[in-house]
């Protein structure tokens, strides 16, 4: 492959073009030599001063309905799909349970396991890294529709523009890889017909790696004609591939903290020293998780706490420790999908209970929080928030 181009963040927005306000707070964030990012600059953030038509989705539990785990989340024009436990769920926008895919098996028109899925060309596309397919199933009634057989191995996640696909590996795992098998990122044209490799994994392959425990969950992020891309805990980097060509932008995080000292309390279940005890090795560098609307937005992993950056016009608009929104009186966690114009940020009971004592002393002033506590009483469905730009 051709010989990676370090960039500055100065460089990278002048190439993506993004427009968008500014924030003069953050000049100092912003160097010629790369994206800063200095966790003593973290703070609170009032949902509502950024963003509009915000909207709670309780979604509805039925025996059909339970949701695990979430993981891609697609808005469409009239619903909600929620990937969760290899199975596909339809809501409405008022969060009423309409149908689910669960196609799991081992049959041409079935799916092992849902790796990703997105909207490609009005289809529901599923990418399968059992049995390395993408499977597509039309939109209005789950049907099959057709597959796609791919020629590599272990794509864990991908997006599509311009008529070609571009997937993720996790392979580093794996010492044996040659081929198209040993880069990080696969381009292929619609019918899976390679196009070319990025990012070759080099050098001797260490096992225990947290990404692999983690995952990386939306290292992807579309802006106009350019994909960004992260490759999770193995650098502080940055990549763009446009044209053909894959450059990459420096990032540093001065003040970062140490992950074992880190006190802050994690929604996941694990933690960090939990993590340490089931890998020989981890890397403490960032997991960056890309949303990508007009401006620029991504969520930090580090501490096992979600983080958000959000760029515009190359200005830090905000850097998020914890999102709250006055309204509700309760802190939400970071956006983990984009998608048709959306921010969407998922409460679980977990995070829910986090936020426990905050919903406790709101009860008798607020509805919302009444259903909020009956999720954490219940373990009901996670609650899904929606909300846009202003």
């Amino acid at each position: 492959m051709k010989k990676l181009k370090v960039l500055t963040f100065h460089d990278l927005v002048l190439l993506l073009a993004v427009s968008g306000t500014s924030s003069c707070e953050s000049d100092k964030s912003i160097k010629s030599d790369g994206l800063i990012i200095d966790y003593k600059e973290f703070r609170d953030v009032e949902l509502r001063n950024f963003f509009k038509d915000i909207t709670y989705v309780i979604l509805e539990n039925h025996e059909e309905s339970i949701i695990n785990n979430v993981g891609r989340i697609v808005v469409l024009d009239t619903s909600i799909l929620v990937e969760s436990g290899d199975q596909l769920t339809e809501f409405s926008k008022q969060g009423k349970f309409l149908r689910r895919l669960n196609e799991q098996g081992f049959g041409p028109s079935e799916y092992q396991r849902i790796a990703d899925f997105q909207l490609v060309d009005n289809r529901l596309a599923i990418l399968d890294n059992k049995s390395d397919r993408l499977l597509f199933y039309n939109l209005e009634d789950f049907s099959f529709d057709s597959y796609i057989p791919l020629q590599f191995r272990g794509g864990s996640s991908f997006e599509y523009d311009n008529e070609e696909f571009y997937f993720h590996k996790s392979n580093r795992l794996n010492p044996l890889l040659n081929g198209i098998d040993k880069y990080e990122i696969i381009t292929t044209d619609k019918e899976g017909n390679i196009i070319g490799g990025y990012l070759p994994y080099e050098g001797e392959v260490k096992s225990g790696v947290v990404e692999n425990l983690i995952g990386l969950d939306r290292p992807f992020g579309l802006n106009g004609s350019s994909l960004f891309y992260s490759n999770g805990f193995r650098n502080d980097s940055l990549y763009i591939l446009r044209n053909g060509k894959l450059t990459g932008v420096n990032v540093e995080f001065p003040s970062r903290p140490s992950l074992l000292n880190d006190s802050n309390k994690s929604h996941y279940q694990s933690s960090p020293e939990e993590l340490l005890s089931r890998n020989s090795e981890i890397h403490l560098g960032p997991f960056f998780n890309f949303l990508t609307p007009k401006s620029q937005s991504f969520v930090i992993l580090h501490d096992m706490n979600f983080r958000w950056v959000y760029l515009k016009d190359n200005k830090i608009e905000f850097m998020s420790k914890n999102i709250v929104d006055s309204q509700i009186k309760i802190d939400i966690i970071a956006p983990n999908n984009y998608s048709n114009g959306y921010f969407v940020s998922v409460l679980t009971s977990e995070w829910i209970e986090t936020q426990e004592q905050k919903i406790i002393n709101g009860l008798n002033d607020n509805e919302f929080l009444k259903t909020a506590h009956q999720v954490l009483n219940e373990d009901l469905n996670p609650i899904l928030i929606l909300y846009k730009e202003k």
